[in-house]
């Protein structure tokens, strides 16, 4: 049997018909994959500590411990609320909380359910209300006045922080590296006639000032993405597009111009707030 009987035979003759039902076969997999998994594909359960040693325990509303760290600086006239990217968790960022704490902020870092020594597992549902809890535990547990903290969302971490800042009282939200939605973070265009992580529709409720800070080098998550929510946000907002950073290297928290416009940031928080 020749080449071209044998490839026959194995996957048939090629007609534009059977492209067409092979491409919309594939599609509907993705979709399906997507619509049942995404949380599975996205929440990756970091674990890089295992001591409990400084860690904070928050009970969620469904009975769930989150740890959390607080990096107090006496100094601090913010604390900063962190939420981190999804391939990380609070044992892996201890240089930015430094230099957070350097630049005269407090910083509050809390760990995803399923990250670190947090219990359970995360999807959307439960990342908002969580978020919640922990923000609930700053204002009422340590005292921490909501005008005085600044939400910071890296990466996933812009959906609980763009969620809380549409339905909660806070001093200013800052995302880095965010997406606008689940499924347009990569290619930057919607995919599926569905979608999760609507930050781009949440963005319009969030009425503090805004940083939107994005490397222009990021092929994770486009910066199309930020670009979009900056578009949609309402003022007063400020933006910072990094030219030599993408989505892992952070290298925009080591440019004085970084820290240049979260000082512009806390100047636009009304002083009427204190």
């Amino acid at each position: 049997m020749d080449k071209t009987k044998l490839r026959q035979l194995l996957i048939g003759r090629f007609t534009l018909k059977r492209l067409v039902r092979s491409v919309i076969t594939v599609y509907l997999i993705l979709m399906l994959l997507a619509f049942f998994f995404t949380d599975r594909f996205i929440f990756l359960d970091r674990k890089s500590y295992s001591s409990d040693q400084g860690i904070i325990r928050i009970k969620t509303s469904d009975d769930f411990y989150l740890s959390a760290r607080h990096f107090m600086n006496p100094r601090a006239k913010y604390t900063i609320l962190y939420s981190h990217g999804n391939g990380e968790d609070i044992g892996d960022l201890h240089e930015v909380y430094e230099l957070y704490f350097t630049n005269g902020y407090s910083v509050f870092a809390w760990d995803y359910r399923g990250y670190g020594t947090s219990e359970g597992r995360c999807n959307e549902k439960r990342i908002y209300k969580d978020i919640e809890a922990v923000y609930q535990y700053m204002i009422v547990d340590l005292k921490i006045p909501p005008e005085r903290i600044i939400l910071l969302g890296r990466s996933i971490g812009s959906a609980p922080s763009i969620h809380l800042a549409a339905h909660y009282r806070v001093a200013a939200l800052i995302t880095e590296s965010a997406l606008a939605t689940a499924y347009s973070a990569f290619p930057g265009i919607r995919i599926f006639p569905f979608d999760k992580y609507k930050n781009i529709e949440k963005i319009t409720k969030v009425d503090c000032p805004k940083l939107f800070v994005h490397g222009q080098k990021d092929w994770i998550v486009r910066i199309k993405n930020s670009y979009a929510l900056y578009a949609q946000a309402g003022e007063p907002k400020l933006k910072f597009w990094h030219e030599d950073s993408s989505h892992n290297d952070l290298r925009y928290i080591f440019d004085v111009r970084y820290w240049q416009k979260l000082t512009e940031l806390t100047k636009l928080i009304p002083s009427s707030d204190f």
